[in-house]
Formats: C-alpha cells, sequence, structure tokens
C-alpha cells in the first residue's frame, strides 16, 4: 500500500498559521491560569538572621500624654495648645557644635577628588603610545579633553597624561598626580 499525499505550499502555510495561533492560544491560556492562582499562594520572607543588630540604648516611643486641667473649659476651648501637641510627637533637635559645622563647611574638595568624583575614570586598555581612558584612544602627553574639570580658581583644566605602565596611567591635573590602576579581567 502506497501514500501518495501532495500538499501545496499554501495548504502548509495555512496549517503552520493555524498550528502557531493554537499554541500561542494553549501558552496563555496555562500562563493566565497559573498567574491566576499565584495571588492565592502565600509570599514567604526571606529566612535569614540579620547580621545588623539594631542598637538598644537608643529607643524612640511615644510620649504617653494625659489631658487634665484644674479649671473648667468653655465649650470648644482645648487644654493644650496644638503647639504643645505637636512638640509631644516631635522628636527633640540634637545639638549642634558649632566648631564642628564650621570646619565641615571650610572644607573645599580639591580638584583630584572632584575628579575622581565625577568621572569615576577607569582605564579600559593600555598600549605602547597611550591609553584607552572614557571610550578613547589618548597618547602619552596629550589631554583628555573628554574630562575638564574646574579648578579652585574656576579655570577649566584637562587631565594630562604623564605616564603609562602595566599596572595603570598616570595623570596630571592642575599639578597634582593621579594614578588610575588598570583591572586586568
Amino acid at each position: 500500500m502506497k501514500l501518495d499525499v501532495n500538499l501545496s505550499p499554501d495548504v502548509v502555510k495555512a496549517l503552520l498559521v493555524g498550528g502557531g495561533l493554537l499554541l500561542t492560544y494553549g501558552v496563555w491560556a496555562t500562563l493566565s491560569d497559573v498567574t491566576i492562582k499565584m495571588r492565592y499562594q502565600p509570599v514567604y520572607g526571606e529566612q535569614s538572621g540579620s547580621s545588623e543588630l539594631s542598637d538598644p540604648s537608643v529607643t524612640y516611643s511615644l510620649p504617653i500624654v494625659q489631658a487634665s486641667t484644674e479649671k473648667e473649659l468653655s465649650a470648644g476651648e482645648s487644654p493644650i495648645s496644638d503647639d504643645q501637641i505637636e512638640a509631644a510627637f516631635n522628636l527633640p533637635m540634637p545639638a549642634v557644635d558649632q566648631e564642628e559645622d564650621a570646619k565641615k563647611a571650610v572644607r573645599k574638595l580639591t580638584v583630584k577628588e572632584i575628579f575622581q568624583a565625577t568621572y569615576n575614570p577607569t582605564v579600559e586598555a593600555i598600549s605602547d603610545g597611550g591609553v584607552f581612558l572614557a571610550g578613547g584612544f589618548w597618547r602619552v602627553g596629550e589631554a583628555v579633553m573628554s574630562m575638564p574639570v574646574r579648578d579652585s580658581v574656576g579655570n577649566v583644566v584637562y587631565p594630562v597624561i604623564l605616564g603609562v605602565s602595566s599596572r595603570g596611567v598616570t595623570l596630571r591635573l592642575d599639578a597634582e598626580p593621579i594614578s588610575l590602576p588598570f583591572v586586568h579581567y
């Protein structure tokens, strides 16, 4: 017995599209049923010990206030003002040492600290004549024009590549040397 079945390309395409649609509907129906059942499942948190312990000496509890008065109040009159009620539930302001604030206010960031904080530069690759830094190739002695920084006077300065070694790159920024290590992956 010989089976001789010849299907035209149009019939094959129609069968594949129909099968794909049927498969898509089956997956959608299954996933929607699973997500509906998931809504009613219990959620458990992470069951691990906390490595950070709270300081038991610092407790912030709300004050217990019992209002009492010795005088007769008229209707609508309160024995405690709104400011007193608000003050009872606010934490007291810590005492501020004026000298510490003056020291913190006087300290200014150096150009090197500003450069590190602004760009967080990383050495991407090193070659004999230069370095790949901040997405570009920069030669030794060349200013890195993609990383401008303002100095203490307000002038714009650019880091200049002083030297390249297998361990990293040395930059000079406003007469201050900066070493950037090369991290091998």
